[in-house]
């Protein structure tokens, strides 16, 4: 059973009943390790969610009116939405700063209330809290997210993304490693907006930015691997590895419409964080 934490401080609070209740389905049903798409995210996750980003708002002294214009300000641009023509985009930055949540899953798309949510978090400065509270109520009610350095990076092992997702995100965020965490962030975002085809670009691409700033050279991702071999950077099961992943370029929309498959992506980008984490730790 997972610790869980209240609104309003660090300390560690038992599960209430209906917590427990549904720990012993997901037990019940064997899928303690698999997690929802976040189309499929329960209202209550978002209650939580919107709960959190109000207490972040309300607790940080220098959010004011200038601020939360600025917020509103970056939402619209971000969408592309003329002014004042979004009367339900700005009912939900409204129910933020309220705290309300009654009816907020009905108000917009998800991935719309998620990007409010981040562009939130590149304003408010100290947001360590709120990634706990987000995070424990995606892991409590089982939706496919995690809220990893201000972005939230789609999911659906958390084995799997403790173990190789969020090392290979903790390692590409340094800064040498810019343009290549760029480009594989990409691929999350391109998938949360529900293009696997884009995210598959966007991961081989961040294979070969990284073989890229290691010193290798090469137009095409088996030839930037066969100038790592021989560089001495790869072994030829690491080569062998690479090429394979570029076997997937046939799914991306590089040369063609591309796969609309998430799970196919999601396997892409996964073993993406595999070679980028070894390419990283390898690499100078």
């Amino acid at each position: 059973m997972p610790e869980f934490r209240s609104l309003y401080g660090r300390e560690a609070r038992k599960p209430t009943a209906t917590e427990v209740r549904r720990q012993r389905e997901i037990e019940e049903q064997g899928v303690a390790d698999v997690y929802l798409p976040v189309e499929q995210a329960p209202p209550e996750f978002w209650q939580a969610l919107v709960q959190a980003t109000h207490w972040v708002v309300m607790s940080e002294d220098n959010f004011d009116t200038e601020s939360g214009s600025q917020w509103w300000d970056e939402l619209r641009w971000h969408q592309g939405w003329p002014e004042l023509r979004q009367p339900t985009a700005y009912a939900f930055a409204q129910l933020v700063g309220d705290g309300r949540t009654s009816f907020l899953p009905t108000l917009v798309d998800p991935y719309v209330r998620l990007s409010a949510v981040e562009l939130l978090l590149d304003i408010v400065l100290d947001t360590d809290q709120f990634h706990e509270l987000a995070n424990e109520a995606a892991q409590r009610f089982r939706v496919g997210l995690r809220l990893e350095g201000n972005r939230f990076i789609d999911m659906t092992s958390e084995h799997v993304h403790l173990e190789v997702v969020r090392p290979s995100l903790q390692l590409l965020a340094k800064p040498e490693f810019e343009p290549v965490n760029e480009l594989y962030r990409k691929g999350f975002d391109r998938l949360l907006a529900g293009d696997p085809a884009g995210a598959i670009t966007a991961a081989t691409s961040a294979v070969e930015e990284m073989l890229r700033t290691g010193g290798c050279g090469g137009s095409t991702l088996q030839q930037l691997a066969q100038s790592a071999r021989t560089r001495g950077w790869l072994t030829p099961g690491v080569e062998q590895s690479i090429d394979k992943l570029d076997a997937y370029r046939s799914d991306s929309d590089a040369h063609r419409v591309g796969t609309d498959e998430r799970e196919l992506a999601r396997l892409v980008l996964h073993l993406t964080a595999s070679l980028l984490l070894y390419l990283g730790r390898t690499s100078g």
